[in-house]
């Protein structure tokens, strides 16, 4: 089954019959030869069909979605980001530069919904590659939403983006206050250049007295040897709790048998980690709420 029936089909369980007819009537029109305006006033007025309502799937409409892409989630979608897709799913994208094109003017004239829309469905649209430079464009935005829409359980960045322009992604969700755990490949993308620009981050905010995001430790570890067990030692023994814990729990992934063994002083941590109370999301969402 392909991506767009997968999407029709979810769309079927949750939208009126008013439109469903919509969408198809939309969706064949696009398939032909469709002015640039068709594709625009379709796309915009998807939302009063299908309206905001988040898309919770059940555990097999889950399964297909990863038969779309490996590692792609629709984890906070709306009905009307699917309804969005579906339609530009339907357009002829056997000329790249045509397909790119119409995007491009989408972007463009996209509201900052509609633009997360298109962030969000960047790694699943069809020749996700000549995207790039939009993809780098939303991790450098003050704009969360959009920010997010990328690097929230999306693999493009991890897929695409070289070791710089990921490192500056991980940095400006740092400074943004963006969760990172919803990241996919943070673990397997973590790196030396990484490690050294968190290290130094993380110092100037000791310097200033100021409290040190725990994800941020995260990318430290996967690449700490003996030469960061200072710092490391430093951040494990925090008196923030909530710091505390986002370091044990790095500590714990760690490679490095002298890097992990900093954690050793702190069986409570250990316990938790190991008995699944404490997670990364746990963490971050506990937070939160």
């Amino acid at each position: 089954m392909n991506k767009k029936q997968i999407f029709f089909n979810w769309l079927k369980l949750r939208l009126s019959n008013e439109a469903l007819l919509w969408l198809e009537a939309k969706s064949t029109l696009l398939s032909q030869q469709p002015k640039d305006n068709d594709v625009f006033i379709a796309f915009s007025a998807a939302i009063r069909y299908s309206g905001k309502s988040a898309l919770v799937l059940s555990p097999e409409e889950e399964a297909e979605a990863q038969t779309i892409l490996p590692l792609w989630s629709p984890r906070g979608w709306s009905l009307d980001e699917i309804s969005r897709v579906y339609l530009l799913l339907s357009l002829n994208s056997q000329n790249k530069k045509a397909f790119s094109t119409i995007l491009d003017k989408l972007f463009q004239s996209a509201d900052m919904r509609e633009c997360a829309t298109l962030i969000k469905a960047i790694s699943i649209l069809p020749h996700p590659e000549v995207h790039y430079q939009r993809a780098r464009e939303a991790t450098r935005t003050n704009m969360k939403n959009v920010f997010e829409a990328l690097t929230h359980y999306n693999p493009y960045p991890a897929e695409h983006f070289n070791e710089d322009s990921w490192n500056q992604m991980i940095l400006k969700g740092l400074f943004i206050e963006s969760p990172l755990y919803p990241i996919i490949g943070l673990d397997r993308r973590a790196n030396k250049n990484l490690m050294m620009m968190l290290l130094d981050y993380a110092r100037e905010r000791w310097a200033a007295s100021r409290s040190i995001s725990p994800e941020l430790w995260r990318g430290v570890t996967p690449t700490a040897n003996e030469d960061q067990l200072e710092s490391l030692n430093k951040a494990i023994h925090t008196t923030d709790s909530f710091e505390q814990k986002g370091v044990a729990l790095s500590l714990y992934a760690a490679k490095n048998k002298e890097v992990k063994g900093l954690l050793k002083p702190f069986p409570q941590l250990i316990k938790s980690i190991e008995s699944g109370n404490l997670t990364w999301e746990r963490l971050i969402t506990s937070a939160k709420g």
